[in-house]
């Protein structure tokens, strides 16, 4: 981008963020109708405000979108420690050895690697599904996951399913407020060792918010 472009995007930049950047004016204006709207908040998406969002996700009940943000996680930790600010599976399963394999304590000995991991967040992400594809170098056909107490150990169940034509089907049940524990605990691990990675993947987009509360009272 030509040095003159950036001065006045940068300006303009400046601008914006009284409005948009600092994301904490509290004014108030009246509609069109006479009712109450707020100036917009910026809504923070930083690692930890991934982390806050899928612990209140979990505390409320909202298991779903708890472990939906769990899985995502490792991607946006990988890629603001990429220098393409992107990621791919290697970078997903690299951040997850560093940092959230090691928050697992279990016994015994785990046998859920980071390329299970990432299948797992695949079938989760793309199609909604628990069940894995095994040619995708993983020896598990379905992992699963279910609510207890955090202190009981992170892996409850594992066996081996078999059908009525002579097949098997290997399967895993993790705890899922085990899992969301250890995901906060390698993010921590994370910024303790990369706070330069305590940011927003923001790019080059100088006024560009991804989320804008606009109901913020």
């Amino acid at each position: 981008m030509p040095i003159c472009v950036r001065m006045v995007a940068f300006i303009l930049s400046l601008f914006a963020g009284f409005i948009l950047i600092g994301g904490q004016l509290r004014d108030t204006q009246k509609g069109a109708k006479g009712a109450e709207m707020a100036y917009p908040v910026r809504i923070g998406t930083k690692p930890a405000d991934y982390v806050n969002e899928m612990r209140a996700a979990f505390d409320h009940g909202l298991y779903r979108a708890a472990l939906m943000l769990a899985v995502a996680i490792p991607d946006i930790c990988a890629a603001l420690e990429s220098e393409s600010s992107r990621t791919n599976g290697e970078r997903y399963k690299k951040w997850c050895d560093s940092y959230l394999l090691p928050s697992i304590n279990d016994f015994p000995p785990l046998e859920f690697s980071s390329q299970d991991l990432y299948q797992v967040r695949n079938a989760l992400l793309h199609i909604g599904s628990f069940a894995l594809d095994k040619g995708k170098s993983t020896k598990f056909d379905n992992v699963r996951f279910s609510v207890f107490e955090s202190a009981t150990p992170f892996i409850v169940g594992q066996g081996i399913w078999s059908s009525n034509d002579g097949g098997e089907s290997k399967h895993l049940t993790i705890n899922l407020s085990a899992f969301v524990d250890c995901v906060a605990a390698g993010v921590a691990k994370f910024l303790e060792v990369r706070p330069d990675c305590d940011r927003e993947n923001e790019g080059d987009c100088l006024f560009y918010s991804g989320m804008v509360d606009f109901t913020h009272k």
